[in-house]
């Protein structure tokens, strides 16, 4: 059986332009965690940080449907961190312009609608 702990929290950074997400997950596989936002409520269409604990990296990708592109490695300093601890708990913490910078992000905006998966 796969059990799952996870706790995830967002806090808007001084300035106003960014926004930081912390994910925590404790489960008996160390695996993969994940956070995205979506204008939708499908997965389609989706902004999505994935954290592997065996690299330690932060990788965006895009999801069109189920399955995401390669996806950008965000720099290791400032834009986020990827850790595991223990061997069952992996914390993944990162921040994001509210703005989006391509047609492949989807904007944070206070006054529509947002979906968040993790």
């Amino acid at each position: 059986m796969f059990h799952v702990q996870s706790l995830f929290s967002f806090l808007p950074l001084k300035g106003g332009d960014h926004i930081k997400f912390d994910v925590t997950a404790k489960n008996e596989n160390n695996k993969w965690i994940s956070l995205g936002v979506s204008s939708t409520a499908s997965m389609g269409d989706s902004d999505v940080m994935i954290c592997s604990p065996g690299t330690n990296t932060i990788k965006r990708h895009w999801l069109d449907g189920y399955t995401p592109e390669t996806g950008e490695a965000l720099p290791s300093t400032g834009q986020g961190s990827c850790s595991s601890t223990d061997g069952s708990t992996t914390t993944m913490s990162f921040r994001r312009p509210l703005i989006k910078t391509s047609s492949k992000e989807i904007q944070i905006d206070n006054n529509k609608e947002l979906y968040v998966c993790f």
